[in-house]
């Protein structure tokens, strides 16, 4: 999908739309998943290139990936609303960020399955209401943290980075940048 645009679209209430393997959505602009739009899910391998736009995830699981497949977003700032706005369903799935400023708003962010894996560059902030200060990260799944060869994530010092895999024991890493 070139320029995607789902404003075009009419759907019914509870609606998701469903991507399966090898799609690529071009953003052709900034756009939002609100809460009362359809979730977008990935059924399989696939791409979202935001070519410099921002997505704005406002919708709990507003995008997921499902199985044993990758979810690559990429040239965009992505951010996130829910502390679920993103989400792998399956301890299996993998989620790249490929030159990506992922901002994550006060509620947090918690991933919980799958594995997310940095190219290139990646950065982590708090922003976008944020009011109190530092907002939590929390790394939560059985998956990988992998920043792949000649990459970067920068996890901003707003930041409250939680690796958190078991949670009885729980690790904050605070003002840290990871390379």
């Amino acid at each position: 999908f070139k320029d995607f645009n789902p404003e075009v679209m009419t759907f019914g209430t509870s609606s998701s739309i469903k991507y399966g393997d090898g799609t690529v959505i071009e953003l052709g602009k900034d756009l939002t998943i609100a809460p009362a739009d359809p979730a977008w899910t990935f059924d399989g391998n696939a791409t979202i290139d935001g070519k410099g736009a921002t997505l704005f995830t406002q919708k709990t699981n507003g995008i997921t990936i499902t199985g044993a497949k990758t979810l690559t977003l990429k040239n965009m700032t992505l951010v996130v609303g829910p502390v679920t706005g993103i989400a792998a369903l399956d301890d299996d799935a993998l989620i790249e960020l490929q030159d990506v400023n992922l901002v994550i708003q006060d509620s947090g962010f918690t991933f919980a399955q799958g594995s997310l894996s940095v190219i290139n560059f990646a950065r982590i902030t708090g922003g976008i209401g944020a009011t109190v200060g530092r907002t939590d990260l929390t790394f939560s799944t059985k998956g990988f943290l992998t920043i792949q060869d000649r990459s970067e994530l920068i996890i901003d010092p707003n930041i409250n980075f939680k690796y958190n895999i078991n949670p009885a024991n729980d690790t904050t890493l605070n003002d840290t940048k990871i390379h």
